[in-house]
């Protein structure tokens, strides 16, 4: 299926937000393997390939445009709660580009903005 066809199937089943993302990925495992799956992210990441919608730069590049403002909100937040910018700290970061123009930086945006909130999902579902 066609990232644009990916994209309309989400939309059509109301997947508005990257809580709602995260939670249909879960949600594609047994419910007794998802918090080792959480804590396996958290340790891993998305570089793993084990977020299979995020594996390819196609799609993780369109997941950060769909939802960019919210990722650059958890930056900021971030940033203001470190004191320095998240950005400097993510491995394979390009310097080069710091508006994120380049698909590279794109993709890693994309990973961590998925990464935080399975993160925030985890500490609801398990208070750890």
């Amino acid at each position: 299926m066609c990232i644009v066809m990916k994209l309309c199937a989400a939309f059509l089943r109301g997947i508005v937000n990257i809580k709602e993302e995260v939670i249909q990925w879960l949600e594609s495992y047994p419910e007794e393997d998802q918090k080792v799956l959480l804590e396996d992210l958290q340790r891993s990441g998305c570089i793993s390939g084990m977020v299979g919608p995020l594996v390819n730069y196609v799609d993780a590049v369109a997941f950060y445009h769909k939802y960019k403002r919210k990722i650059n909100r958890v930056l900021a937040d971030k940033g203001a709660d470190f004191g320095e910018p998240v950005l400097e700290t993510l491995n394979g970061y390009d310097r080069e580009d710091p508006l994120c123009l380049e698909q590279q930086n794109q993709n890693l945006l994309a990973w961590y903005g998925f990464e935080h909130v399975a993160g925030q999902i985890y500490l609801d579902r398990y208070g750890e």
